[in-house]
């Protein structure tokens, strides 16, 4: 399979970061931790993301963590129910 290329990423990232629509931050250290990533620590929604996934894509030299990150987020509600957010 292979690897997003970095405007691939980026739109992931922004998409999924999004301020008011994407996940809240403690949701994407949730699924970080989750998804076994790397959490880049405190920075914008999205840049947060796009380093996660970069350095996720760039370790491993796979894209694997990435679509699990995108596939854990779809059922946030539940999280959210979860978490007490």
């Amino acid at each position: 399979m292979p690897l997003f290329a970095a405007a691939e990423i980026e739109a992931i990232a922004n998409a999924l970061g999004h301020t008011n629509l994407g996940l809240t931050g403690r949701e994407i250290g949730y699924f970080v931790s989750a998804c076994r990533m790397v959490d880049p620590g405190p920075s914008t929604k999205a840049e947060r993301l796009y380093n996660a996934f970069a350095e996720s894509q760039n370790s491993k030299q796979n894209r694997t963590h990435i679509l699990e990150f995108i596939d854990g987020p779809r059922d946030c509600q539940e999280f959210r129910v979860r978490a007490g957010g």
